[in-house]
Order: C-alpha cells, then structure tokens, then sequence
C-alpha cells in the first residue's frame, strides 16, 4: 500500500506515524494490519497480504504525537492480484 498524505494546503505531511487496517466487507476475516513507512515528500507505505480477494475497508490512522486523524475507504482486491494500492492526497 502506497499513500500521499498533504495537509489543506495540499503540501506533503512528514514525519506521522501511519497504520493501515484492513478488515473484509461482508465476512469475518478479521484484521490485517501494517504500518506504513514515511519515504519521500508525504508518501507512506507498507506490505500487507490478504487472504482472500473481495471488497475491504481500509482504516487509515494518522497521527503526528499531538493531533490524530482516521480516514476509512474501500477497495475492490482481485484474485491472485499482487498490486500496489496508491491512493493520493489524503488531508491530514
């Protein structure tokens, strides 16, 4: 998973400590977590391994130590995919 985080006036946001929660849609697979890394210029990413191809919720937390932010989302994961998921200008 790959993700841009800027602030409202889209600059790019560093230094947050970023996870990333996946939890399938309509079954009870549990939650697969992982953590994203800070790379360059407000990109974020990390590794995940999904059991099973389907729609799921991603939960994305954000914090900078003072403030914290959850966006949540969904995505459509195919079978067999091996993709890197990019969303882009999330506002923190």
């Amino acid at each position: 998973i790959q993700i841009q985080i800027v602030d409202n006036e889209d600059k790019p946001v560093r230094d947050l400590e970023v996870t990333a929660q996946f939890e399938m849609t309509k079954m009870d697979h549990g939650t697969v977590q992982s953590t994203l890394e800070h790379t360059e210029d407000g990109m974020y990413e990390g590794t995940v391994a999904l059991p099973m191809a389907g729609e799921w919720q991603v939960s994305l937390d954000m914090s900078d130590g003072d403030t914290s932010k959850e966006d949540i989302i969904s995505i459509q994961v195919e079978k067999n995919e091996t993709a890197a998921l990019h969303l882009s200008l999330i506002h923190i």
